[in-house]
């Protein structure tokens, strides 16, 4: 493509103004379009494709008074060499130099001269500028393809990851509850460890599914309260209201697990004294509503244990359910509750 330019170039110059002065007009014609010809791509991608002018226009106008600076200053240094037996270059040197620099501005000439520099310009870049746009028709179609695809591996892996993170916090949790058991030498050990095998098995193998039964999940609910009522004992009264699943629903796995544990962790875990905790899920028409409080002693020295808490559901929630769900926390004096909307 260089090289179809100059030969253009050098055609145009030697048809103009002949032999001798060939190579000083190439020159200067090079630089200018070279300078635009190179810049083409960037200017095109970063201007053109997002309409954003500016800078382009600017550059060309720029372009063409340098041009234009750059012809009058050769024809002034060629001015002594040139007779009029050299009749091609000689009426175009005494039609650019009459009147001076400033007269290049005139109606007259700046018409002349723009027609030139399009000309000039035009040959050897409008095909650089073909090519451009047909790179540019192409690209579309397939980039917005690959970033979705990667935009979507991206929020999967994530979402993987905030589910390996309730996994071993979960498993703490049940463990703890076991511990006190074997402590005691509970004869409801063995039928304890049976248990956390089932919720052992459903985070190993249904955990890694995109959606689940909702009944499963409930019933992992209640195994796991159940583990937490022996842990704690009468101590904390816990209060579970499911109401009956109208249709067969599917939900996201673990998708309540860490609320319940937030409620615990910040409820009878920190402070025992009239300790309580309600859960409940409702169903309307194309919604759940699943909510769950608890007491709160904020007298209380013991600070909440770290875990996984809000932030892990907000962002699977945003990942899930995006415009889909609604969450409100509502943290009061004496107590804290949750109530979180999915629509179905």
């Amino acid at each position: 493509m260089w090289w179809i330019l100059v030969a253009t170039l050098y055609y145009l110059a030697r048809q103009r103004f002949g032999e001798p002065y060939i190579n000083y007009m190439v020159i200067k014609d090079v630089v200018i379009v070279s300078t635009l010809f190179y810049t083409a791509p960037w200017l095109f991608s970063r201007g053109i494709l997002k309409k954003k002018i500016t800078h382009y226009v600017i550059l060309l106008i720029s372009s063409f008074f340098c041009w234009l600076s750059g012809t009058y200053l050769l024809f002034f240094l060629l001015e002594p060499y040139v007779t009029p037996a050299d009749t091609r270059i000689f009426s175009h040197l005494h039609f650019v130099m009459a009147g001076g620099y400033f007269s290049l501005f005139s109606a007259q000439k700046l018409l002349f001269f723009v027609f030139d520099f399009v000309l000039v310009v035009s040959l050897p870049f409008l095909p650089k500028i073909g090519l451009l746009v047909q790179q540019s028709s192409v690209k579309p179609a397939i980039v917005p393809h690959t970033r979705a695809k990667l935009e979507q591996e991206h929020l999967a892996m994530e979402l993987q990851l905030l589910k390996t993170q309730i996994s071993p916090h979960f498993l703490f949790n049940t463990l703890n509850s076991l511990h006190h058991l074997a402590e005691t030498a509970d004869s409801r050990t063995a039928a304890t460890i049976l248990r956390l095998s089932n919720l052992l098995k459903y985070t190993l193998y249904q955990a890694g599914c995109e959606k689940i039964p909702l009944e499963q999940e409930l019933q992992l609910l209640t195994d796991y309260l159940s583990l937490v009522q022996l842990r704690f004992g009468a101590d904390v009264a816990i209060d579970v209201k499911f109401e009956p699943i109208p249709e067969p629903y599917k939900i996201a796995p673990l998708i309540f697990i860490p609320l319940v544990e937030n409620a615990i962790k910040h409820g009878p875990e920190r402070s025992r004294a009239a300790a309580w905790v309600n859960i409940s899920m409702q169903f309307f028409e194309n919604y759940l509503l699943f909510t769950i409080a608890n007491a709160v002693n904020k007298n209380s020295e013991k600070l909440p244990a770290g875990g996984i808490g809000l932030a892990n559901v907000k962002r699977r929630l945003e990942l899930c359910y995006k415009d889909r769900h609604h969450l409100t926390v509502h943290d009061r004096q004496e107590d804290f509750e949750v109530r979180l909307k999915i629509f179905l």
